[in-house]
């Protein structure tokens, strides 16, 4: 069996992760605000004890709010991508 370069498995594993990255953001473009507040809820709840950790870890500027900015960093890492009229309608709810 033939040895793959490290230069040709970097490549490889970064290819597998750009088309994981693009099949999630088509995926998040046919979930409604709904959904998408969903399970922006069971991420924070399997991820923090509290509801107010949750949000105190989004303020990332500790002024007790949660701008746009901020909420797409948030969605950003729990790899819901959207747009900015999904995140409109989100945010609209």
């Amino acid at each position: 069996m033939p040895q793959l370069s490290a230069q040709t498995l970097f490549c490889f594993k970064q290819e597998l992760h750009e088309a994981s990255t693009l099949n999630q953001v088509h995926t998040t473009a046919f979930l409604t605000a709904l959904e998408v507040e969903q399970k922006l809820k069971d991420k924070f709840r399997d991820g923090y004890e509290s509801f107010r950790k949750a949000f105190e870890a989004a303020d990332k500027n500790k002024d007790g709010y949660v701008s746009k900015l901020e909420l797409q960093k948030v969605l950003f890492d729990f790899y819901l991508y959207l747009d900015d009229v999904q995140l409109g309608i989100l945010l609209d709810r």
